[in-house]
């Protein structure tokens, strides 16, 4: 996460996110949106299977926090939403 303050605004700090996403594609399911989302930083993933989940995932910013793991242990292994 990296915090800065919007030209202009005094008192105000924003907070940024960055991501890595790998989606998912499937040649039987083209509309189906799903794969693996990482918080850059801090190594925790969760896996998504709609868009809606991963709209919840990167917008939310308490959601995320709720329904990440752990940086630690298997790198690869998520638990679905």
């Amino acid at each position: 996460m990296s915090v800065h303050q919007p030209d202009g605004v005094e008192g105000t700090t924003e907070r940024f996110d960055y991501f890595m996403i790998r989606v998912t594609r499937s040649e039987r399911e083209p509309g189906r949106l799903a794969g693996l989302i990482e918080r850059l930083g801090s190594g925790e993933k969760r896996i998504f299977e709609t868009g809606e989940q991963l709209v919840r995932l990167v917008g939310g910013g308490t959601a995320f926090d709720l329904n990440m793991q752990s940086g630690t242990g298997d790198r690869n292994r998520s638990d679905p939403l």
